[in-house]
């Protein structure tokens, strides 16, 4: 009785964390959204925007692969061992570094050409355009690399501190503002360069813990093609439902 109260109680705290995520997430980004907007201007911030789908498109790679991850390393912190667990979070942080490479060479040919040769940028702001490119990149590819150790989190059910970090990222995003109406210099470059150090900042915070907490957060040399495999095969069958699932909603089934 008295685990079924704790666990309770924990669903409980869990739950109410958050909605003050979401809660301070939304008011943020509410505010941060209008005067980024007025800030950059219509047409920088549809730049910024538009290069940066480019970037989101090729992630999608990465969705399936974060679904088969979460469902790896969670079933090994539930039920597995510590040694089996350190396998698995590595195994999956392989696969993240694989995907990461692949978007990084689709980002690096297909996604360079669209910029250049499909958008209808301007042509003052080609180089801007091109700068925001490279650094969006080498934030997605952060981002992807990143995406185990969130998941591990996530996995053992430290919803505060998954929350904490969503209110620092929050919270970056409002210093973000202060300094593009301070700082004299390119506001698309500059918003750009800040989106990227506030990412890293938050990347980095959680990686630290994720290794000073977790028990299979520890790098190691681990070879299992099964596994791998394995995890790939998941990912596919995900995207193959996350594909259906939009074309339902859609209509289109």
């Amino acid at each position: 009785m008295s685990d079924n109260n704790s666990r309770n109680k924990l669903i409980l705290k869990n739950t109410m964390f958050m909605y003050v995520r979401m809660l301070i997430m939304m008011l943020i980004a509410l505010y941060t959204a209008r005067v980024i907007l007025q800030t950059l201007g219509v047409d920088d911030y549809g730049i910024y925007n538009v290069v940066g789908g480019i970037i989101v498109f090729f992630t999608i790679l990465n969705n399936g692969l974060a679904s088969a991850s979460s469902r790896y390393i969670t079933a090994e912190v539930g039920a597995g061992t510590k040694e089996s667990g350190i396998k698995v979070f590595n195994v999956c942080l392989q696969a993240h570094a694989v995907i990461a490479f692949i978007i990084f060479l689709l980002a690096e040919s297909v996604g360079l050409w669209i910029v250049n040769m499909v958008l209808k940028i301007p042509e003052s702001r080609m180089l801007a355009a091109n700068v925001v490119y490279q650094i969006s990149i080498i934030t997605a590819f952060i981002n992807i690399i990143y995406s185990p150790f969130n998941t591990a989190i996530l996995a053992y059910e430290k919803m505060n501190i998954y929350a904490y970090f969503a209110i620092l990222d929050a919270f970056n995003k409002l210093l973000i503002v202060f300094i593009l109406q301070v700082v004299d210099t390119d506001k698309l470059v500059l918003y750009a360069i800040l989106v990227f150090i506030a990412s890293t900042i938050t990347s980095v915070v959680n990686i630290g813990y994720c290794f000073k907490k977790f028990e299979i957060c520890v790098i190691r040399k681990v070879k299992d093609i099964v596994l791998l495999k394995s995890i790939f095969g998941f990912t596919s069958w995900s995207l193959i439902g996350q594909s259906y699932y939009k074309k339902v909603k859609c209509g289109k089934i």
